[in-house]
């Protein structure tokens, strides 16, 4: 048997609009590929089809290309375009396994979920009668979602009550907002979590507020963002890059695409944080705002997907994407493969837990004082020396050093300053020790930006 395969294709806009019209035809002859073929499916013990086979054969010539094409089933077409769109038809809910549980994380306020009452912390334990139990959370996300104006029945269990209910929820259109904001000091923060095709219209609000609290300084977290639609970076990089270009687009054969700003006058101080997982189009944004001066740019070296992809339909509703082009900053550099390079280069650092293994252990409803001589006078004091009231080291004996930093602890919490170690005292150091022994990591990135903004405006 013999494959001829002519396949015609009209590249689409979902990635990035291609210039012109695009139009080809592709044709697929080879005796090889079809003897490999044949022999794998008389051969083989696996399940496998002539479908499977042409569907993985598809995949690798797409991978042989870059690691951004691809060739998607009409299943994962679909899952991809949701991706892009910031979008899709379900009951919005956020769930995850904890403790083996399917449990409801976060309803969208106004959702679906929302309005017929389910809550964080609630249980799903079944979809439409079927038992989650087993199923990730992916396969349980899969199950709610459905055609706008279906109905689906969520049976949960209440966390607080253990009771189980089966609600009945009409799915809808879910919009995900990809703008998180706030301000304080002065200082505003804005995250762009992926430029889907909502972000401009949801960073519109976020702007606003800046403006009606008088905000000039702006902290501009594109940590974790893995681009999306490059139109509506360019959209975004409308409200921040002055006039001029913001992208440049080069293709194999048609000259560049040069994208740019009409921003008179920047209304903000920028300090833009990136991280190893800012890609693509927050590349471009950042790339343009480092490259105009409008902004410093500071974190870890970005990802360094300086390419661009179009989405290419196929009859059958499957269809690939496929890298079309690269695009350069202002300044005409490329970045693919390179990353931005932060003007600050800083990491978070992360927050070790302290090592509690070699502590003596210290028991709970005990007077212990001055002249004390014992072990528990020692754990005391390895305690005092970890949370920073001792500088010396631990010995057993209780004597005035000891009763001074005590004092100091418990004036710090608040309490008596009796130099007496009781068990309101045992209390608070246990508490302080849970703290040390699971610290909350804070973020040094986010503070050193804001603080960059604060010597400016001075």
């Amino acid at each position: 048997m013999r494959y001829k395969r002519i396949i015609s294709f009209v590249v689409l806009a979902a990635m990035f609009i291609v210039p012109g019209s695009v139009c080809a035809e592709m044709t697929y002859d080879s005796d090889m590929i079809d003897y490999v073929m044949q022999f794998i499916m008389s051969s083989t013990v696996r399940n496998v089809t002539e479908d499977k086979l042409i569907k993985g054969a598809l995949k690798g010539m797409f991978h042989a290309v870059d690691p951004y094409s691809d060739y998607f089933t009409p299943a994962e077409i679909e899952e991809f375009e949701e991706q892009t769109s910031g979008g899709y038809n379900g009951v919005g809910l956020g769930i995850s396994l904890i403790d083996g549980h399917m449990t409801v994380t976060a309803a969208e306020p106004g959702g679906p979920a929302d309005v017929a009452g389910i809550k964080a912390g609630d249980v799903i334990i079944s979809v439409d009668g079927k038992d989650v139990s087993g199923l990730a959370a992916g396969e349980v996300l899969n199950l709610l979602k459905g055609e706008s104006g279906s109905s689906v029945r969520i049976g949960i269990k209440r966390k607080q009550t253990g009771n189980v209910s089966f609600i009945d929820v009409v799915r809808g259109e879910i919009k995900l907002n990809p703008i998180k904001y706030s301000a304080e000091n002065g200082i505003g923060y804005i995250k762009i979590i992926q430029f889907t095709d909502s972000t401009e219209e949801n960073l519109i609000p976020a702007l606003d507020f800046m403006r009606g609290k008088g905000i000039k300084s702006v902290a501009l977290d594109l940590r974790g963002n893995p681009g999306g639609l490059i139109p509506e970076t360019i959209d975004v990089a409308q409200h921040f890059v002055p006039k001029g270009p913001i992208v440049e687009i080069h293709y194999k054969n048609a000259p560049p695409d040069i994208y740019e700003s009409d921003l008179e006058k920047p209304e903000f101080n920028l300090a833009v944080i990136i991280d190893g997982d800012t890609a693509s189009a927050a590349e471009i944004l950042a790339g343009a705002i480092q490259d105009t001066g409008v902004g410093i740019i500071i974190g870890g070296k970005s990802y360094g997907k300086g390419s661009v992809q179009a989405l290419v339909p196929l009859e059958d509703g499957s269809g690939f994407k496929i890298t079309v082009a690269k695009y350069a900053t202002p300044k005409g550099r490329f970045i693919d493969g390179i990353g931005i390079i932060p003007d600050v280069a800083l990491a978070n650092n992360s927050v070790a837990a302290a090592d509690l293994t070699n502590l003596a252990p210290i028991k709970k409803n005990l007077v212990i004082k001055r002249g004390s001589v014992n072990l528990q006078v020692f754990a005391i004091q390895q305690r005092l020396k970890l949370l920073g009231y001792s500088k010396y080291k631990p010995n057993g004996t209780f004597g005035k050093d000891t009763e001074r930093d005590l004092k100091h602890f418990q004036t710090r919490h608040g309490l008596p300053s009796t130099g007496i170690f009781d068990n309101y005292t045992y209390i608070n150091m246990s508490s302080d020790m849970g703290r040390l022994a699971n610290p909350q990591p804070k973020d040094m990135v986010l503070g050193t930006a804001i603080q960059l903004l604060k010597d400016k405006a001075k």
